[in-house]
């Protein structure tokens, strides 16, 4: 409160005062939302390059394509470990997808890229009688993951390299790669393979998988497995295949409600809210899966998921506001109170003395 002899006998000045600064205040928050709706992903951006070097955790930068179409992550540094450039089995099942879908745009160069990704996923592919794995050579210390450290998504999303290989081939060496991608997913983590068996038909598929660590169960990369599975399935009409896409669904089913955060999403069973990325992976997954099960449990949740996707972000801040979110509007209050206080500072260094103030 104001108590100087300059607001002591002027009550009306004191409230006026009171007004501007309350004015200030609401529209200092109203550029700050309308910033954030419109300039979101910058903020983000901000964000995660200023957390990657003060507090060095995660930041995997866009995948460098080497001039063989085989894609490089830089994972920088990780809590203080320094990953640096890697060759990941899932970046180069992505890639290779992209290879593909170009191809078949017309890009013939394409082609060759494509085939690169795909002989350097069978060269790294380690078979263990009719088993193959692609073991991870780096320490990723979010999940405690210490080398060789394997992933249900790698081995998912490589049998969608392997059809389209076999598509453009007709080579059966693909299919049988992939067969053997398959059978590893019956393996049990405690056995130096990928999956949780809960029930007898009620099985979870790890994306980081390391039998001394604790499970994260990471939502997008066991739906990402049971993608891969399906379309194997619609491809060969592999049994083994549908088996573990339908025990895999059930479990998928049991658990969703655990991953739900009043309407946003976890990223994991370890509770870490799904950055808007994910949450919007996760949107279209269910969507994708529900679309060939009509599983009503996994729609319930595409519509309660998608709605908070697409209120504006003032909304998602109040109801279930990830911890990017609740970063980005303080970078952005952070900006524009500063540029407030500019703005005056300027204002008072340029403006005329006034003759009349005593």
């Amino acid at each position: 409160m104001f108590t100087g002899k300059r607001y002591r006998n002027e009550p009306g000045r004191f409230w006026k005062k009171i007004r501007l600064h309350c004015i200030r205040t609401l529209l200092i928050a109203v550029i700050t939302i309308m910033l954030v709706e419109i300039s979101y992903s910058h903020f983000e951006k901000m964000i995660r390059y200023f957390k990657s070097k003060i507090f060095q955790v995660e930041i995997i930068n866009e995948f460098i394509i080497s001039n063989n179409g085989i894609p490089i992550v830089d994972y920088g540094m990780i809590m203080g470990i320094d990953i640096g450039l890697q060759i990941v089995p899932v970046a180069v099942c992505r890639t290779a997808l992209k290879h593909y879908d170009n191809y078949i745009s017309g890009d013939a160069d394409a082609y060759h890229s494509f085939m690169n990704c795909v002989e350097w996923l069978i060269d790294e592919g380690v078979r263990t009688d009719s088993l193959i794995i692609f073991p991870h050579h780096f320490p990723f210390p979010l999940y405690q993951m210490n080398p060789p450290w394997q992933s249900a998504m790698a081995q998912g999303q490589a049998l969608q390299v392997m059809i389209r290989a076999h598509e453009l081939s007709a080579e059966n060496r693909f299919l049988s790669f992939a067969d053997s991608l398959v059978n590893s997913l019956f393996r049990e983590v405690d056995h130096g393979g990928f999956t949780l068996k809960w029930e007898h038909d009620s099985w979870w598929y790890e994306e980081y998988v390391d039998p001394a660590a604790d499970s994260s169960m990471v939502l997008n990369g066991m739906m990402y497995t049971l993608l891969g599975l399906r379309e194997y399935y619609q491809y060969t009409n592999s049994e083994p295949a549908l088996k573990l896409f339908r025990n895999g669904l059930k479990a998928v089913e049991q658990m969703i409600p655990e991953y739900d955060r009043h309407g946003h999403s976890y990223y994991d069973i370890r509770k870490n809210p799904a950055g808007g990325k994910y949450h919007q992976i996760h949107t279209s997954q269910l969507l994708d899966l529900y679309q060939t099960t009509n599983s009503e449990i996994l729609f319930e949740y595409y519509q309660k998921w998608n709605k908070f996707q697409s209120a504006p972000y003032l909304i998602q801040l109040v109801t279930a506001p990830p911890k990017m979110l609740i970063g980005v509007y303080c970078l952005a209050f952070l900006i524009v109170l500063c540029s407030w206080g500019l703005v005056r500072l300027i204002g008072c260094i340029f403006r005329r003395p006034d003759k009349n103030y005593r």
